[in-house]
């Protein structure tokens, strides 16, 4: 039993593999980092990391020297990719280099970890560091069969990273996630085909896509969406991501603002400035004394003057002053005298208005912006304000952009599709969603946020399928995504009210909504359609003896779609076209109403709107002259023009004539029609194509006979 116990640990070390590489450094009674003895150290090609290890013990690393330059190979090749890291991301990315500590370069340290420990990154105390990592790797259960090299040249850009990190901010609070986010995107930055942030920690995303942002997990899921920014958002990193820069100026954002943190509060309650941390203003500034009075920081000033003890006073400019130089605080070159505050703000104190006074730049003595956010939430805020400002969209537009193209997972082998941001989703599983089978219409109620977004499926039934869209009145941003087997007929549109494609048994529809404010409702009717579509679009144009119909075709289902005419309720023609000419005893002045419906395998749809029409006068019962219609009106003079009129009588020529206002006639023809009765005609060639806009006249003139005119408007 004792072996089947221990083989079990085994196990699950290989397959959760750790990687809790952030580390604070064990510090001796000075507050000095106490780091690992090595027997030697070896430099790095470049000079920039010092590389120590053991030449004996089980820490020691293969010794094999190759190439005989008296450094075991194992070392040189972490040197290698140290040197890789610090070039990619300095020289080409444009990082800061990672803060110096004052004694020759940057430390790695070779020890002897398991199998499944990747390695470390040991913060001092400050924001220096330094690496710890494994002396062979071996053991590892790659799902991408990597060697022990490549895991150690991904370990090293890992937690090399960081140490860079440390630079732009040292205090994690609960944002960690971020950390191992970008230190994740850039394993696969420097080493593209090592893909080890793909063998399971992509997961907690994968399984959980519906999770806020920053509560996906340990961040490592999270690289993925570090590639849909670079690769994807940032045109500079579309063909190189090396020069995208929006992960950095996230970066520098965050490092731009002081973090309002727990500790600094706890510290304000411990010295009785606050009796509970309820009356601490987490947003910004900091509580001030007993109950319910908190201060906040104005935008230039960070460190506010307060009585250490006594409730209810104030520090004198005087003692605020000495406050300030006692802790070292920089203060403005403008200061003259005792009397220094950058800020003074009146506020009420146990009912008693009372001057509080600011100054010196306090923590934010780097003269970072002094813009005060809550510790838990403001790398988040950074992603947010970055993406506002770069490309002045909501982040969580990309947000649900991004899952949505995470829906077609695995389905295409390269990036020649509509849907990937980044050539390895081919390698992972799509977003995991339950699908039901939609049979009726359904009503989708989602609650919306600007963190997360929310996900309704349906799979088809065993017919081909259309679903009708409709929204109820609210604000949201949604993606619509049809997933099929068909691949080539996928699809994925902004959410509007409209029809999806045809879908076949077994495809899948997918909702994914957000929205750009802290909450909302939406309801969504999702409606299928087995039968078709009804056709949409009937004109109906009559003639003499006739009408003339038309109609845009239905989207289906159905492979072998058929229309229905109707004529006053009854059935009197079936066609596979769009258009249909009604002969069948039309009589002269009577209304008529027609409608279309269209047919599949499955059954017929509703019938198309329907349309009202008198038909012509029979010949003997028109006895005007006159122009009945011109149409358009307005008209350009690039588009078809036509004229509907009358005659009373026949005769030997009908002339036509545009006349413009000054009454000179323009153009004249010679009409086609001049018998008794209702006419229609195309008379494109009335409008001159080098005549002005404007106001003309049209008039109808039969021989010797009185001319009937009607106004129309040319435009250009």
């Amino acid at each position: 039993m004792k072996n089947i116990f221990l083989f079990g640990i085994i196990f699950l070390s290989l397959v959760f593999a750790r990687r809790d590489c952030l580390q604070q450094a064990e510090l001796d009674a000075l507050g000095r980092s106490i780091r690992p003895e090595k027997d030697t150290l070896a430099i790095s090609p470049s000079g920039h990391f010092y590389i120590h290890f053991d030449t004996t013990g089980n820490a020691a690393p293969d010794l094999t020297d190759s190439d005989s330059n008296g450094v075991p190979d194992y070392i040189d090749e972490v040197g290698i990719i140290a040197d890789s890291a610090h070039h990619v991301l300095v020289d080409i990315m444009g990082w800061e280099e990672e803060p110096f500590d004052g004694e020759g370069g940057y430390d790695i340290y070779i020890m002897s970890y398991g199998a499944g420990v990747y390695g470390y990154n040991y913060k001092d105390n400050g924001n220096t560091s330094y690496l710890q990592i494994d002396n062979d790797y071996v053991g590892y259960n790659s799902k991408f069969d990597l060697t022990p090299i490549e895991i150690m040249r991904i370990t090293v850009a890992h937690e090399y990273f960081h140490g860079i990190q440390w630079g732009y901010e040292e205090d994690l609070n609960s944002n960690a996630y971020f950390y191992e986010m970008t230190s994740m995107w850039f394993e696969d930055i420097l080493i593209p085909d090592g893909n080890d942030y793909l063998d399971g920690w992509a997961d907690d995303l994968l399984n959980n896509p519906t999770v806020d942002f920053d509560n996906t997990g340990g961040g490592y899921e999270l690289a993925l969406f570090g590639h849909y920014l670079s690769s994807f958002i940032d045109e500079k990193g579309i063909n190189d991501v090396k020069q995208s820069t929006i992960i950095r100026e996230i970066w520098e954002d965050y490092s731009s603002h002081c973090i309002n943190t727990d500790n600094q509060c706890s510290d304000i309650i411990e010295s009785n400035q606050c009796e509970t941390s309820e009356y601490c203003d987490w947003i910004r500034g900091i509580c001030t004394i007993d109950t319910d009075t908190c201060i906040d920081y104005n935008e230039n000033s960070c460190e506010a003057c307060i009585k250490d003890n006594d409730f209810g006073e104030q520090d004198s400019e005087a003692d605020c002053l000495a406050a300030c130089i006692a802790e070292d605080v920089a203060l403005p070159d403008s200061c003259v005298g005792p009397f220094c505050c950058n800020y003074q703000e009146t506020v009420n104190i146990s009912g008693e208005e009372t001057i509080v006074n600011y100054c010196g730049n306090g923590i934010c003595d780097d003269n970072r912006d002094c813009e005060w956010i809550d510790g838990e939430s403001i790398v988040f805020n950074s992603v947010k304000s970055t993406i506002h400002n770069r490309y002045n969209q909501p982040f969580i537009k990309y947000w649900v952009d991004f899952m949505s193209r995470n829906l077609y997972n695995g389905i295409y082998e390269d990036m020649d599709n509509d849907f990937y941001y980044y050539s390895d989703q081919a390698l992972i599983e799509p977003i995991l969603t339950i699908t039901p089978t939609i049979n009726d219409s359904v009503s989708i109620d989602f609650d919306l946020d600007n963190e997360s977004v929310s996900i309704q499926s349906y799979s088809m039934g065993h017919l081909n399928t259309i679903v009708e869209i409709k929204h109820n009145l609210g604000d949201y941003i949604g993606r619509v995504a049809t997933v099929s087997k068909e691949a080539d007929v996928n699809t994925m549109f902004w959410s509007k009210d409209t029809l999806s494609q045809e879908l076949y048994p077994d495809d899948e529809i997918h909702f994914i909504y957000g929205i750009d404010q802290s909450s909302s409702k939406i309801f969504i009717d999702a409606i299928p359609h087995t039968v078709p579509i009804p056709p949409s679009g009937l004109t109906v144009t009559s003639a003499q003896d006739s009408m003339i119909l038309y109609w845009n075709p239905s989207p289906g289902p159905g492979d072998s779609l058929y229309y229905v005419i109707y004529r006053d309720g009854d059935s009197i023609f079936q066609t596979i076209d769009t258009n249909y000419t009604d002969l069948h005893g039309i009589f002269g002045k009577i209304d008529y109403s027609y409608e279309v419906t269209c047919y599949n395998e499955n059954g017929e749809s509703q019938p198309s709107g329907i349309v009202s029409i008198t038909s012509w006068p029979t010949e003997d019962n028109v006895t005007e002259n006159q122009i009945l219609s011109i149409y358009p009106n307005p008209l350009h003079k690039t588009h078809d023009a036509h004229i509907l009129y009358a005659l009373g009588a026949n005769y030997s020529k009908t002339n036509l004539e545009l006349i413009n206002i000054r009454g000179q006639i323009v153009k004249m023809i010679l009409l086609k029609s001049d018998q008794q009765g209702w006419h229609r005609e195309r008379i494109n060639n009335l409008i001159p194509l080098g005549l002005s806009a404007g106001i003309y006249i049209i008039r109808l003139q039969p021989e010797s006979e009185i001319g009937h005119t009607k106004k129309i408007t040319i435009l250009p």
